[in-house]
């Protein structure tokens, strides 16, 4: 039991591992330039952070109500800002955060 626990909580960090060698390995077959390479590298570190988990499992188990908050959280700086959102009724405002998407942005190196 204990090396099961050992094993699950390195798992992740394997993963990361593994796809970090296969983004390595496509970067080698399709002959990218070393700054498109490097691009390509940095998208995974940042995306990623080290570890990898599937985030559909996670949230799926999540009741709506949770889903909505943690959208809510992680869109707390484009609610503060955006003055269009201000006076939508929160039922309205509830639906438009649950089809947001989380951006990835990276540095732009032309």
């Amino acid at each position: 039991v204990f090396l099961q626990l050992i094993e699950s909580s390195a798992e992740p960090e394997l993963k990361y591992q593994e796809i970090i060698s296969r983004v390595g390995e496509f970067i080698e077959d399709k002959r990218l330039p070393k700054t498109l390479a490097d691009r390509l590298i940095q998208y995974y570190e940042y995306r990623y952070q080290g570890s990898y988990f599937k985030e559909n499992a996670i949230t799926s188990t999540l009741s709506n109500h949770l889903k909505l908050e943690i959208n809510i959280r992680s869109n707390r700086g484009l609610l503060e800002t955006a003055t269009i959102l201000y006076n939508l009724p929160r039922s309205l405002l509830a639906n438009l955060i649950s089809l947001f998407k989380s951006p990835l942005y990276l540095t732009c190196k032309t």
